[in-house]
C-alpha cells in the first residue's frame, strides 16, 4: 500500500507541474463562467456543458493518456525493474493520472457552477459525476490501448479509433470492447506484440 501511494503521489506532483493541466483548468474555468454569463437559463448551461464535457473528457483523456503513457515508458520499465506487483505499479500510475483530472474537473466545472447559484446542487453533482466517470473511462483506455499495442503509431492510432468512435457513438464502444475481449490470448490478432 505504502509503494501503491508513493507512486501515486509522484504521478500527481509530476502531472501538476505540467503546463498543460493548468491550461485546461483555466479554459475550463473560463468557458464555464462564459455559459453562465451569457444563457443564465439552468437548463441551457447543463445541456451545453454537458456537450463540451461528452467532446472534452474523452478527448483529453485519451490523448493526454496515451501521450503522457509513452513519455514516461522508461520510468516505467525502470519501476518494473524492482520487486514490486505490476497491478501496484498499473493502479498507482492509473490513480496518479486520474486524481488530477478529478480535480481539473471539479476546479473548472464544480466551482464557476456553484459561484453563480443558478443550477441545484443534485443537477451540479450529476453533471460532475458523469464528467469524472467520463475522464476514468477513457484514462482507462488509454491504459488498455498501452498495454495492448506496444508500438506508438499502433497504439496512437488505436486512441484516435477509440476516440471517432465515441464521438460518434458510444455503443459501438462497447461492442468493439465485446469482440475484441476472446481475441485478447491470442497474440495472432495483434501483429505489434510480436517483439515482446
Amino acid at each position: 500500500m505504502e509503494t501503491l501511494y508513493k507512486i501515486t503521489k509522484f504521478q500527481i506532483q509530476n502531472i501538476i507541474r505540467s503546463n498543460w493541466i493548468i491550461i485546461y483548468t483555466f479554459g475550463l474555468i473560463l468557458t464555464t463562467s462564459l455559459i453562465i454569463y451569457f444563457t443564465n437559463d439552468s437548463s441551457k448551461v447543463i445541456v451545453s456543458l454537458m456537450t463540451i464535457m461528452f467532446i472534452l473528457n474523452p478527448l483529453i483523456g485519451i490523448l493526454f493518456g496515451s501521450i503522457y503513457l509513452y513519455n514516461s515508458r522508461e520510468f516505467i520499465e525502470l519501476v518494473l525493474t524492482q520487486p514490486i506487483k505490476r497491478s501496484t505499479l498499473y493502479s498507482g500510475l492509473f490513480l496518479g493520472l486520474v486524481i488530477p483530472f478529478i480535480l481539473v474537473t471539479i476546479v473548472g466545472v464544480g466551482l464557476p457552477l456553484a459561484a453563480s447559484n443558478l443550477i441545484e446542487p443534485e443537477l451540479n453533482g450529476n453533471l460532475l459525476s458523469t464528467s469524472i466517470l467520463l475522464v476514468c473511462i477513457f484514462v482507462s483506455i488509454a491504459f488498455f490501448n498501452y498495454n495492448l499495442y506496444c508500438r506508438a503509431f499502433c497504439w496512437l492510432g488505436y486512441c484516435f479509433y477509440y476516440l471517432v468512435i465515441s464521438l460518434l457513438d458510444l455503443r459501438r464502444i462497447f461492442t468493439f470492447f465485446l469482440l475484441c475481449i476472446p481475441g485478447l490470448s491470442n497474440r495472432k490478432n495483434y501483429p505489434c506484440l510480436d517483439d515482446y
